[in-house]
């Protein structure tokens, strides 16, 4: 039977089945082709046509409004999930805090009432899970059906935004991620993994990169737990072939341990399929080449990660391993077992300049393998007079690579560089007086050494130059100074100078104002992976300029320069979320982003918490006095004057909900004191603020020459 043929018998079953004719079970029978491929067919046949967006489900306080189908990208035989509006939402929608994802099982096999309360029951358990990184479980509901059929269960779980790690896998992380990075997205699975484990006593019997999450707010996520695994316990319940063939264990092939179908479910089943995971993102191809057919025998998995030290392979070996007992027994030992081993042996140091190993330790190589002894050889280097070697040695003391961190030292190894002529090693120097990191913050120190660097033709130097003058740190603000130095840096192919130049233009700086130069620039940035131009190209879309306004691409770019660690970025997504720009208005969803970008030290991002816990609506649960001031603290400690003023005006003028909320009283002398911290550091509003409180004599005593004095400096700053 052809696929056009079975389509067509399908759809003759179906309108029996709307008449009452005939139940799925009877039609499953009927038909002579393998289970397998029935059921597949039948979810097509049997829910795509019941389910539809802006359909009502549910009943009485579980009414939910379809929105969109999520696993469009992955239809088959495990039902469908819908992203869901509550309508029972207590919040103002839209609002994301209101959104669900509502999983439906294929109604083919809700016609087995057992597997239909075993279903309910590992919902029910899930529910009760307490863990983080854990996908919420809301419960399950019932849709009831006419005509005889059976009614629909379906699974009420929180709503993620973002992509799984497996569709990562397909369109992002082709060819694997750096260790660091796996490190940083499995630890929260092993948390989630341990606290179900230690906990609760639940095991999730089906961890692969499909059932883990990577929300667009950078946060880590297990979905599943235990329902997936119901499934095809539902499902093999169908039929025979499919019990022999496809589902005759928990798990999915090539993740799920030898062991599943002859043991109980144990911790150690989801540290094998969680070591597999890890393999699979270091390298970009899962860990066993397995089908249904061919079973998995010991020691079948593929070759050693590259990036991976053989001492950390050993310890992944171990999580794979075909005997149950000689894997470690939690995930967390996992995760910190292959740490300690890879921070001991690490891999081939390779010169990040031109990927070239040192050349004093060419004629043997093999001892260059771990950092450690990269570092005796880098040593050896020095000695024999290497700049380059020395330079490295100061990266190494600056990050803590190989050798203890130690900013001083760092400063110590560049400046023998740079007295030999090291080129990089001057741009750190200049990096090091900037950032005040082992020598005392001088901005015109750090100027001079970027000089240097730039005359021997370091690109980034030239940049870094060129954001001086454009922004009069260490050196006068000059535009064309600012404009000569990114075509230099440009013409030696640095991305980040190319983005510096779209915003001359965007901005009429040095430059009559082109937005078609601009969004040129921000392009050729962009190609070379250039974050900050991503951003920009997202403003420039958001505003229509040099382009049509298209806010989604606006936010697409955002999230791209997030993903790459840009902080305003992040601080413009939180922006966008808290306005409803583009997206549906989320608090929640705002404050992931404004916090991710806070912790990266954007004063943007702290402004904007602050205004969320100070100056929001009367009965919302993120006002909070407290929260507030902790925020616009944070951002004040790192010399943000328009914070400063803002705390002191909330102790002076009484204008926050949340100052007024926390039932505190006016404080004059608090006040004084932030405007005088901003004002010192040049605020011309808080001078004006310091002069009228010693006009009035508002927490200092009365004084018409020292607000005159306040007064005057403001107007001469004003003026100039």
């Amino acid at each position: 039977m052809n696929k056009q043929q079975l389509n067509e018998e399908l759809k003759a079953w179906k309108e029996r089945l709307d008449r009452g004719e005939i139940t799925e079970a009877a039609i499953l029978q009927a038909l002579n082709i393998p289970v397998v491929e029935s059921a597949q067919k039948a979810v097509s046949v049997f829910t795509e046509d019941d389910l539809a967006p802006e359909q009502v489900i549910g009943a009485g306080d579980h009414q939910f409004k379809l929105v969109e189908r999520l696993d469009k990208k992955d239809k088959g035989a495990m039902g469908q999930v819908w992203k869901a509006v509550d309508l029972n939402c207590k919040g103002h929608w839209p609002n994301r805090d209101c959104y669900r994802a509502l999983k439906f099982p294929p109604t083919v096999w809700m016609s087995d009432e057992t597997a239909k309360k075993n279903l309910k029951r590992e919902a029910d358990a899930a529910k009760l899970l307490d863990c983080p990184h854990t996908v919420k479980v809301y419960g399950w509901h019932e849709q009831q059906r006419g005509n005889n059929l059976p009614s629909q269960v379906f699974i009420e779980m929180e709503y993620l935004e973002g992509k799984s790690f497996a569709q990562h896998l397909k369109d992002d992380w082709k060819g694997g991620l750096p260790f660091e990075r796996v490190m940083e997205l499995i630890e929260p699975v092993a948390q989630s993994l341990d606290c179900a484990h230690q906990k609760h006593q639940f095991i999730h019997r089906d961890i692969k990169p499909a059932n883990l999450f990577l929300t667009e707010a950078g946060e880590v996520m297990v979905l599943d737990f235990g329902i997936a695994d119901e499934y095809r316990k539902t499902d093999a319940s169908l039929g025979t072939k499919l019990k022999e063939q496809m589902y005759r264990s928990s798990g999915t092939p090539g993740y799920m341990a030898p062991e599943v179908s002859t043991r109980k479910p144990e911790p150690r089943q989801d540290v094998h399929a969680l070591a597999c995971v890890i393999y699979e993102l270091l390298t970009g191809k899962p860990a066993f080449k397995i089908t249904q057919d061919t079973p998995r025998y010991p020691h079948t998995y593929r070759s050693p990660p590259e990036t991976l030290t053989q001492a950390a392979w050993e310890v992944l070996k171990k999580g794979f391993a075909f005997e149950a007992e000689q894997r470690p027994a939690s995930a967390g030992k996992l995760i910190s077992r292959l740490k300690q081993a890879h921070s001991q042996n690490s891999p081939p140091i390779m010169d990040r300049g031109n990927n070239k190993l040192v050349d004093a330790s060419r004629n043997d190589r093999k001892a260059l393998n771990w950092y450690h002894r990269a570092v005796e050889w880098y040593r050896k280097a020095v000695g024999l007079g290497d700049a380059s070697a020395m330079s490295e040695l100061g990266w190494r003391y600056e990050n803590g690579k190989g050798v203890p961190q130690d900013d001083k030292k760092a400063v110590e190894w560049y400046q023998k560089a740079a007295r030999l002529g090291d080129a990089s090693a001057m741009r750190r120097l200049g990096d090091m007086y900037e950032e005040g990191r082992g020598v005392s913050n001088s901005d015109k120190k750090a100027v001079k050494w970027y000089r240097k660097a730039a005359g021997l033709g370091d690109a980034s130097a030239m940049s870094e130059l060129g954001w001086r003058y454009e922004n009069g740190k260490g050196v006068p603000q000059d535009d064309k100074m600012a404009l000569e130095w990114y075509r230099k840096a440009v013409a030696l192919g640095n991305s980040r100078a190319m983005g510096r130049l779209g915003f001359m233009y965007s901005n009429a700086r040095g430059v009559p104002l082109n937005d078609i130069k601009a969004v040129e620039w921000y392009r050729k940035a962009v190609e070379l992976g250039d974050a900050s131009a991503m951003r920009l190209l997202g403003w420039m879309y958001e505003e229509g300029r040099g382009v049509s306004q298209d806010i989604q691409q606006a936010l697409e770019w955002y999230r791209k320069a997030a993903g790459l660690g840009d902080a305003t970025a992040m601080a413009w997504l939180g922006w966008m979320y808290n306005n409803g720009r583009g997206v549906s208005q989320s608090t929640r969803q705002a404050l992931e982003w404004y916090r991710k970008a806070a912790g990266l030290g954007n004063i943007l991002a702290m402004r904007e918490l602050g205004a969320v816990h100070g100056e929001g609506p009367l009965k919302s649960k993120y006002t909070s006095f407290d929260d507030a001031m902790k925020w616009w603290g944070m951002a004040a400690r790192l010399g943000d004057t328009w914070a400063m003023r803002k705390i002191g005006d909330i102790y002076c003028d009484h204008q926050s909900l949340c100052y007024f909320l926390s039932g505190r009283r006016k404080d004059y002398r608090k006040a004084e004191q932030w405007y005088r911290k901003a004002a010192e550091l040049g605020d011309i509003s808080a001078m004006r603020r310091l002069g009228y409180m010693y006009e009035k004599g508002l927490g200092v005593s009365k004084s018409s020459w020292k607000a005159n004095k306040w007064y005057r400096k403001a107007d001469k700053l004003e003026r100039c």
